[in-house]
């Protein structure tokens, strides 16, 4: 029996019609997510607020939650690729497009890239290939994570 690769795995096989819609409903949050989702938790609770301030925190949560069910559900780099890289784009087009980018996003572009593709690699791995429970799977996975961005800085 040949080892089949881990980005080529999934929880369960899907039909291809169920693998694109799932591949384009996780694309389409994690490009809005971080493009609106700040901008609309400031005008509802107003720009001085701790949730606004704290805004990214809730942002990040979706983008991992995204990463998260991409690493269950998605198989096949290609499709794992366009997930990785949406919110860090819809990031940057969004501040160009409310203009509050800074010009320092976007060098931090490949750490974030690097960091969501470790997440669901790691996931992956230890999920399918090692059997790890979900919740220390994940655990394991933010903080490599988390870890990858605290030594780019």
């Amino acid at each position: 029996m040949e080892k089949e690769n881990v980005l080529s795995q999934n929880m369960r096989d899907y039909s291809k019609a169920m693998d694109v819609l799932q591949v384009i409903l996780i694309g389409i949050s994690a490009l809005i997510v971080p493009t609106f989702l700040a901008s609309l938790i400031n005008s509802v609770f107003g720009q001085n607020s701790w949730i606004a301030s704290h805004s990214q925190i809730i942002v990040g949560s979706i983008v991992n939650i995204a990463l998260i069910v991409t690493a269950i559900n998605v198989k096949g780099l290609q499709k794992i690729a366009l997930v990785i890289t949406l919110p860090s784009i819809s990031t940057i087009l969004g501040g160009y497009v409310f203009k509050t980018a800074s010009v320092y996003m976007a060098y931090m572009i490949p750490a974030i890239w690097v960091g969501n593709f470790m997440l669901v690699y790691l996931y992956k791995l230890l999920l399918l290939k090692k059997s790890i429970n979900y919740f220390l799977t994940g655990v394991i996975a933010i903080a490599v994570k988390v870890r990858n961005y605290f030594l780019r800085i």
